[in-house]
């Protein structure tokens, strides 16, 4: 796959980042953009844009990162360019460099009665070789799946990753709702 993964620095990337990340993901499952840029100064997040070699835009991905914690809070793809491999190229890409971190990424719950979507997310995920960590979690009253690569986060290190990249508020409106660790 023809693809770089880099910091979006510029006004365009960012503009397109911004563009992909309102379309592609539902209003109840976004963090405030500002919220996201502040925390890229403080260092604890990345907005990262994929981009072929002729440098155009093809997706986003924005993982927080906290002591040996990466979450990717967010992974898009251009939707004219869905279904060619960069997913699974950008995924691949953050197994190769956080290969000895614990890696985790969140999913809209994928059961019975989901969405074509959802199972289509999840099956990404797991044809790229993550697999289920054992948690569901409500995060402002979305339950969500937390999926990881070889390393599980638990329930409390999950949210005292969100404690510590974001705020107690934020880590105060996640919830354990199946698996995991018992919650402090």
């Amino acid at each position: 796959m023809d693809l770089v993964l880099k910091e979006a620095e510029n006004r365009r990337q960012l503009k397109q980042v911004k563009k992909l990340y309102y379309s592609a993901f539902p209003k109840n499952e976004r963090a405030p953009f500002a919220t996201i840029i502040r925390r890229r100064r403080s260092g604890l997040i990345s907005i990262m844009a994929a981009e072929n070699r002729r440098g155009e835009f093809m997706g986003l991905a924005i993982p927080g990162f906290w002591r040996d914690v990466v979450l990717l809070n967010y992974l898009a793809v251009d939707e004219k360019l869905r279904g060619q491999g960069i997913g699974s190229a950008i995924l691949n890409a953050f197994r190769e460099e956080y290969a000895d971190k614990k890696f985790v990424v969140e999913i809209e719950r994928a059961d019975e009665g989901a969405g074509e979507e959802a199972v289509r997310r999840k099956e990404l995920y797991l044809s790229n070789g993550m697999r289920s960590a054992g948690c569901i979690v409500d995060v402002f009253g979305v339950e969500m799946e937390l999926l990881c690569f070889e390393q599980a986060v638990g329930f409390s290190e999950y949210r005292d990753f969100y404690r510590n990249v974001f705020s107690d508020w934020v880590a105060g409106n996640i919830r354990l709702v199946s698996g995991g660790q018992a919650s402090r």
